[in-house]
């Protein structure tokens, strides 16, 4: 999925996953949409990409490889951010991430629960990061 930013107020930056979503979802069946969330990719790689391989028809089996993490911040745990920037980040995200959830659990693609839970996890694991300068990291992995 791609990421699409929209600005709904001057000078002001929404994430939006849930409009193109919704374009996708009302032009194709759903059994040729197929969506990954990044926390899940981030889990378990390998269940990702074995579901993937099934979705698309091919032998899930192959090729058989390990995966590492290619992360050229290999130095830093993480990208460093402010407390209150994160907070006002999420909270710039959160509606959209709602709406996604929604549709995601309204077409049968993901429980919207589990989906809403893996996010709130990610944000909460970052707010966890911070010390007590407020200065946090946000996971680059």
């Amino acid at each position: 999925m791609f990421v699409t930013l929209v600005c709904a107020v001057p000078g002001h930056i929404n994430s939006n996953y849930s409009e193109p979503l919704s374009g996708w979802l009302r032009t194709f069946p759903t059994r040729q949409i197929f969506v990954i969330q990044f926390e899940e990719l981030q889990e378990n790689p390998a269940k990702v990409l074995f579901d993937l391989k099934v979705f698309l028809g091919l032998d899930p089996e192959q090729p058989d490889r390990d995966f590492y993490n290619v992360n050229s911040r290999q130095a830093r745990k993480g990208y460093p951010i402010k407390r209150g920037q994160y907070q006002r980040l999420v909270r710039m995200v959160k509606d959209d991430s709602q709406r996604v959830a929604e549709m995601l659990d309204q077409y049968g693609l993901a429980n919207q629960e589990a989906w809403l839970a893996r996010w709130r996890a990610t944000w909460d694991n970052v707010l966890q990061t911070c010390d007590f300068g407020d200065n946090c990291e946000v996971d680059s992995n």
